[in-house]
């Protein structure tokens, strides 16, 4: 409906050597379910070699099975961020891209919805942050809130050696 939250979709990429991260193919849509699953299937096809991720909220988890039952063959990419690693409130999970962004390590190639994508993330929070969950979906994917944990989690413990070495680069 009019009033709906859209879905939205990006192509993101993470160049773990330089930190950057790169958003292409941004779009939002609002449509019903039948309709943004062909969608989806449509672009799982075209990507061969991506993974789809999504939310881990109970609608995207049923529509991850969903798809997944459908496109056995390519089941593997098709995937949802762990509740256990989505920690924070939207706030704290946003945080992550926006200190990426200060640090001019995300690149926004130019589309049709690049600037709503933009403004968005500028303005939030606002009436409209799908496009701020899609980022928090990507960043969590490639696990860059590990170096926010210490911050957004009150005496997180510290379980790797990882983890130590991301809290000695925080501090």
């Amino acid at each position: 409906t009019e009033v709906s939250d859209y879905t939205t979709v990006g192509r993101w990429q993470y160049d773990r050597g330089w930190g950057n991260l790169y958003v292409s193919n941004i779009r939002r849509y609002r449509k019903n379910w039948p309709k943004m699953k062909k969608l989806i299937k449509r672009l799982i096809r075209m990507f061969k070699y991506d993974d789809f991720v999504f939310p881990p909220d109970q609608m995207e988890l049923m529509a991850v099975q969903e798809l997944r039952s459908e496109m056995p063959s390519d089941a593997h990419r098709i995937k949802t961020i762990k509740r256990i690693d989505f920690k924070g409130d939207k706030h704290a999970r946003a945080s992550v891209l926006s200190d990426r962004c200060e640090g001019g390590q995300v690149y926004v190639t130019s589309s049709r919805h690049s600037k709503l994508f933009i403004d968005e993330h500028v303005k939030f929070p606002d009436l409209h942050d799908d496009f701020v969950d899609m980022s928090s979906v990507a960043t969590h994917h490639f696990e860059l809130q590990k170096i926010f944990d210490f911050a957004i989690v009150k005496n997180a413990p510290i379980k790797s050696a990882y983890e130590r070495q991301l809290l000695e680069k925080v501090q």
